[in-house]
């Protein structure tokens, strides 16, 4: 009961706090931001270079994630007239072409991440505004494993979901109005998550993804602002 009556005194605090913010001196001020975008998510480093073992040869096969897809959505609160607050959720895949002949069916290499971001913009009298932004939140991947079935003794590659890992990253972009509260914005992201020891089971057996989630993402979409005050 001390909690629920905690969390709705904040929640009141923050609306109060929203509504004085968009009031103060009557000046019209953007209050929230929601986005939509896609985009192409491209590994580096370990996961480029990805390899496993062929149980059957005992070789190592080299199986690098290549580029694939990533979509997302923003939803974020203005804490002052350049910065804001935000909560984001992306989700990105990605094959291997080597892997195919090792794998039953068409199977990626997946990526489900939520996280929180700090964006500051550049406003001025153009309507092309930069922004820096920080990102910080968790990986949940599903990532392509060289598995054994000990009953049939059968190895081959499967969608193995490994624990959730800390990820972080910093990018920025070009946000332009098309209309007085919306608009298109291009943006770069690096993308660093601590995958390396995540691991995951099959068959009572542990995993180790043993690579960090590091990639670079290139972002399109459309943004609306949300704004309060005459």
């Amino acid at each position: 009961m001390k909690r629920l009556s905690l969390i709705l005194t904040l929640v009141m605090l923050f609306a109060f706090n929203l509504s004085v913010f968009g009031q103060e001196d009557d000046v019209e001020r953007d209050i929230l931001e929601t986005a939509f975008y896609g985009g192409v998510s491209m590994p580096v480093g370990g996961l480029a270079d990805y390899t496993f073992k062929d149980w059957n040869s005992g070789d190592a096969v080299a199986a690098g994630a290549k580029a694939g897809m990533v979509v997302g959505i923003d939803f974020g609160v203005f804490l002052s007239p350049d910065i804001v607050l935000g909560a984001n959720f992306s989700y990105s895949k990605n094959s291997s072409e080597e892997a195919v002949g090792y794998a039953y069916g068409d199977l990626k290499n997946r990526f489900y991440s939520p996280n929180l971001y700090l964006k500051y913009y550049f406003f001025g009298e153009s309507n092309a505004v930069p922004y820096f932004k920080l990102h910080a939140g968790i990986d949940n991947p599903r990532f392509l494993t060289m598995v054994n079935d000990p009953s049939t003794t059968e190895n081959y590659i499967s969608e193995l979901s490994y624990g959730q890992s800390f990820a972080f990253g910093l990018g920025g972009g070009l946000f332009y109005y098309t209309s007085d509260y919306s608009g298109l914005y291009f943006e770069a992201n690096g993308h660093y998550g601590l995958t390396e020891t995540a691991t995951g089971k099959y068959m009572d057996k542990e995993y180790i993804l043993g690579e960090n989630n590091i990639s670079l993402e290139i972002h399109a979409g459309i943004k609306v602002f949300f704004s309060a005050g005459d």
